[in-house]
């Protein structure tokens, strides 16, 4: 009997942050093993999103669709209304039958007192009958063809995407997707590797998805607080954290040596 398994994971391999390498030897993985990997499951965005992986990523299509991953959408209030999924399993074959979001809504004035749970929508009621050809069966599973059919149906109808678009931002603005942006967004929703995510990276250090100068809040897994302290050492501010290093280290600090036999009590390579 083959053995099933799922991967659980914080942040998804397939996300433009990760190395190529590492990219790579995952989808490797995916590739040889699907057969015994129900699904993937990550988080990281804190939004409500999926990823399709293919065998043939540079033309992605619903019969070289051979896994997905499903990334889940966040508690956290800052960055969205609360959320959460529930799944409904095959309790054989351990394959998604579909799945439902549930919501809090911040702007509720008894949110504080005693936030209410409600439904957002299911997968299925709310894309099966839509997609070609449909998934409405409550015992068919959302395979990987099913996802990408989804993107397709996003591609040609854009109500159906711009729905899904608030939905992936847990109903946190009215904000649209249009354009280049939802180009790129469908091209990540099939990024096997990242590499063809139509996403671009810049030469240096990247914090941040969506590089914001003005904040950046530590609670956010996309933010980082290093961004306004690395951002304050400029000028002035560089100038005073020589200063301090050499009033805490000694002036002679910048022009230290390490030889090339020191070593490290108790450490042992």
């Amino acid at each position: 009997m083959t053995s099933l398994n799922t991967l659980v994971s914080h942040k998804s391999v397939q996300n433009l942050r990760s190395s190529e390498l590492t990219i790579k030897f995952a989808d490797q993985i995916i590739q040889r093993f699907d057969a015994t990997i129900a699904a993937l499951f990550f988080g990281h965005t804190h939004q409500d999103e999926f990823e399709v992986a293919y065998s043939t990523p540079a033309s992605p299509t619903a019969d070289t669709a051979v896994m997905v991953s499903y990334i889940a959408p966040a508690l956290t209030p800052t960055s969205g209304n609360p959320t959460f999924r529930v799944y409904s399993v095959d309790p054989v074959t351990f394959g998604v039958l579909d799945y439902t979001v549930y919501y809090a809504n911040i702007s509720s004035p008894t949110y504080q007192s005693g936030p209410t749970w409600e439904k957002l929508y299911s997968v299925k009621e709310t894309y099966g009958s839509l997609i070609d050809p449909p998934v409405t069966d409550a015992s068919a599973e959302l395979t990987p063809a099913f996802w990408h059919d989804l993107t397709v149906l996003f591609e040609n109808d854009d109500d159906v995407y711009q729905a899904w678009y608030a939905r992936r931002g847990r109903y946190y603005s009215d904000a649209t997707c249009t354009g280049d942006c939802k180009t790129e967004s469908i091209c990540q929703l099939r990024a096997s590797q990242s590499q063809y995510n139509c996403g671009t990276v810049s030469p240096g250090i990247n914090f941040k998805r969506d590089l914001n100068t003005k904040s950046s809040a530590h609670s956010e897994c996309e933010g980082s607080a290093a961004i306004p302290i690395l951002g304050a050492i400029t000028g002035d501010g560089l100038a005073s954290f020589q200063s301090a290093l050499i009033a805490k280290m000694g002036e002679g600090f910048f022009n230290t040596t390490v030889p090339s036999n020191y070593t490290v009590a108790g450490w042992s390579a």
